[in-house]
């Protein structure tokens, strides 16, 4: 007879070294699985997080913010002023003031801020008098509209823009929304009658709208066009009136 208990304790030896290769595996797998899950918390595999642009070589780098506050002429802070944010001519975001907006760093964006509650936009921080401002940013950077109450004086160079509504026998109409544009881009927007700030012998588009019982019929010169184009350098283009029926 052939003793084969040499041959038994040879396979359960063998079995005893493939169940530790078995846990080695099982650690190094377990291992691996820790290491992909820290580099998706870290970054290496490439997501945004946070506010955290994080690219494939697991680098992490700030998204650019504009933050764009309002104060009246005292440096008082004024809450609940629009502002809009365009790019290439299209409104992608709008918010009240103090707000902010995350923006691409390779874009170029156009900012607006409106008018309200007495309030007209005077200029900018940095001196200009441009409503619309064409900003891109590498890094976070703030903007500050300096507002003036109305009837505080008018600036040199800019006008005051009228625009009234009335029904068919003169009445006048209060709380129809209106707005003012310039080369497409949203200038500011008030209930009537309103009042606007421009700059003298500039070009700007009005428009009134029909709410309620109210609908819009013709401007005073004549034109049923709902949309009216203004030249301030001409006096009488200062002050429209919208007829309604």
């Amino acid at each position: 007879m052939v003793e084969l208990k040499g041959a038994s304790d040879n396979m359960y030896v063998r079995n005893v070294k493939f169940a530790k290769l078995g846990l080695v595996l099982s650690v190094l797998a377990l291992v691996s699985s820790i290491t992909v899950y820290a580099g998706i918390s870290t970054g290496y595999i490439g997501s945004t997080q946070a506010g955290m642009v994080v690219g494939s070589t697991g680098l992490s780098t700030s998204v650019p913010r504009l933050t764009v506050n309002a104060v009246d002429s005292s440096g008082n802070d004024l809450n609940g002023m629009y502002v809009s944010l365009s790019l290439n001519g299209s409104l992608i975001q709008s918010n009240f003031t103090p707000t902010s907006f995350k923006l691409n760093s390779s874009q170029t964006y156009t900012v607006t801020v409106a008018d309200y509650s007495g309030y007209t936009f005077d200029h900018w921080g940095n001196g200009s008098t441009l409503r619309t401002m064409t900003i891109s940013i590498s890094s976070n950077t703030a903007l500050t509209a300096i507002y003036r109450k109305v009837g505080s004086g008018v600036p040199q160079g800019e006008s005051i823009l009228t625009v009234k509504t009335i029904d068919s026998s003169g009445g006048s109409i209060s709380g129809l929304y209106t707005s003012l544009w310039q080369n497409g881009t949203l200038i500011s927007s008030a209930d009537s009658p309103a009042s606007f700030m421009v700059n003298t012998g500039a070009i700007y588009q009005v428009i009134v709208s029909s709410y309620g019982n109210y609908t819009f019929d013709h401007w005073s010169s004549g034109s049923t066009d709902l949309m009216i184009t203004t030249n301030t350098s001409d006096p009488a283009d200062l002050n429209l009136v919208a007829i309604y029926s």
